[in-house]
């Protein structure tokens, strides 16, 4: 291996990464990987050290070769929040009544048809948070048994599959771009945000952020956390702008939509 790109690409193949992985990383496009790797061209001179921590060996070796090259890494199971399938090698539900053009949740699945290569919707049904009624026609409900009206698709977001699976723990195919209303959950979320809410992740799996259906008359994104050691089970409901006014609720008392795996907010 007489080359930077050599090194990079065998470096990067013992991790057990993918170009994807690494650009992902980096928040970059793949071929700045691929030029990389072919000698096209080269990393800015910052990026080279979080380069050999990330691959597990030295500046030296990428650089030089000097040292011993990276050892092959055993491959390890990614842990995430949805542990007892694979959303995406599920086959979709259908509903014989859809027309593809809004975006729906169909026995706890989003039901999709982009029309980009991998966008994912933004949709009118929005979390609420607090502060302000909301028009009947912003509101979503999640009916048990899934909801099959659809939410118009206000926009498409094209991001990254690898990211949204190695960086959010989520499920490409499964995410759903809400706006946010609403001021309870500040700072944490701000109003005018744009939550990615993973519908696949619809059960409690630990403390986090969740839209939440109670039966109120919007969707609400709250942070929920089990009370330790109660039979039936009891989670907390917090609002992060009042985080000592805590609803406790039944597990039968509501129903998670998705978990909030990410956020675009303005700076």
């Amino acid at each position: 291996m007489e080359t930077f790109g050599e090194r990079l690409a065998f470096a990067r193949r013992q991790k057990g990464m993918t170009q994807d992985d690494v650009a992902a990383r980096f928040h970059i496009n793949r071929v700045n990987i691929s030029q990389w790797e072919s000698n096209t061209t080269n990393p800015e001179t910052p990026r080279i050290p979080a380069l050999a921590e990330m691959l597990e060996t030295t500046v030296d070796w990428l650089l030089s070769g000097t040292g011993t090259p990276p050892a092959k890494q055993p491959k390890r199971k990614k842990e995430t929040l949805v542990s007892s399938y694979d959303p995406d090698k599920v086959e979709r539900d259908s509903d014989p009544d859809w027309d593809g053009t809004g975006a729906g949740v169909i026995d706890g699945r989003l039901s999709y048809s982009p029309k980009l290569p991998g966008g994912m919707p933004e949709t009118a049904a929005s979390p609420g948070m607090g502060l302000g009624r909301i028009d009947d026609g912003r509101a979503a409900r999640l009916v048990t048994g899934g909801i099959a009206t659809g939410h118009p698709v206000l926009n498409e977001w094209v991001i990254p599959p690898s990211y949204v699976r190695n960086a959010l723990d989520a499920s490409p195919s499964q995410v759903m771009i809400m706006p946010v209303i609403g001021h309870s959950m500040e700072p944490m979320l701000k109003a005018n945000d744009r939550v990615l809410v993973d519908i696949s992740q619809n059960a409690w799996v630990g403390d986090a952020v969740y839209v939440i259906d109670d039966g109120d008359t919007v969707l609400r994104a709250k942070t929920v956390k089990k009370v330790t050691a109660s039979t039936p089970p009891q989670y907390r409901i917090v609002s992060e702008a009042a985080p000592e006014e805590v609803e406790i609720l039944n597990a039968d008392q509501f129903k998670i939509v998705g978990r909030v795996v990410g956020r675009f907010t303005r700076m």
